[in-house]
């Protein structure tokens, strides 16, 4: 009998559980988004790569998706949010028309369960992190928008409420590209690296007008937000880079996740 995605993803948490078993009663527990179709051999690099940077910090990540039979899908339980990344945000839900060819296609339901949750966490002060899409959900469940093709050049209204035309700045990358960007140094990200980072670069989409609870503390060279944070609550952070996978390689990074899961406990 075939296993289903719930099962893969029971059992896959299992084995995070057995490696530390020895410390289980005393881990935060942190909520890491999954489509309900999702299992440990579709697309598992985001998913995995962040599960196992909170394991690094002392969390036990717990998958939970917007399959209505899933037990784990709201956060009652839960110490911290993280989204990672993914496919394209539906446009419906930030008011716009459609004008993009989406990558791997749309999926509403999960978007909306994303969203819903992302909501939750911001009236509730939650620690959250998003990562690449995730980022995008946290700026659409805060009233922003996207935009949804840097490939076709766009305005960007992000930029101290002015409209910016997007440069041929390859955001895209080939197999995750780099790229420099300027961080605020009063924000969390700033007070890892300073004024400049080099991250990873693998989007077609981004921040178009930020949410008004956020501020934006981190820009490539042609605008686009790469960092933005929750105006009175740091804890509630996000990148369009991929954290997770800079912090195999990289401590510093793994320190975003590491002070999410020291909020998760004190929040």
């Amino acid at each position: 009998m075939n296993e289903t995605p719930q099962a893969a993803r029971e059992r896959l948490m299992g084995g995070w559980r057995q490696r530390v078993a020895d410390q289980l009663d005393e881990m935060c527990r942190v909520a890491v988004t999954c489509p309900r179709s999702w299992t440990p051999e579709k697309g598992a690099t985001t998913v995995i790569t962040v599960a196992e940077a909170l394991l690094r910090a002392g969390a036990l990540p717990v998958l939970i998706s917007d399959d209505p039979e899933d037990p784990l899908r709201n956060l009652d339980e839960m110490q911290a949010l993280v989204l990672p990344g993914g496919q394209d945000v539906d446009p419906q839900l930030y008011g716009a028309d459609d004008l993009s060819t989406h990558e791997g296609g749309l999926h509403p339901e999960f978007d909306r369960f994303e969203v819903g949750l992302a909501k939750r966490a911001l009236e509730t002060g939650l620690p959250m992190l998003g990562s690449c899409r995730g980022c995008h959900v946290m700026n659409v469940a805060a009233g922003g928008t996207l935009t949804q093709n840097l490939r076709q050049g766009s305005l960007l209204q992000s930029i101290v409420g002015e409209s910016t035309l997007v440069t041929p700045l390859d955001h895209v990358g080939q197999k995750l590209g780099q790229q420099a960007i300027s961080v605020v140094t009063e924000s969390r990200l700033g007070e890892l690296v300073g004024v400049q980072a080099i991250v990873n670069s693998v989007h077609h989409q981004c921040v178009d007008r930020l949410g008004e609870v956020f501020v934006a503390v981190a820009h490539a060279e042609d605008g686009v937000v790469e960092a933005f944070q929750h105006r009175e609550r740091p804890h509630q952070s996000a990148y369009q880079f991929h954290p997770e996978m800079l912090a195999v390689d990289q401590p510093i990074f793994q320190r975003l996740f590491d002070l999410l899961v020291k909020d998760a406990r004190s929040v």
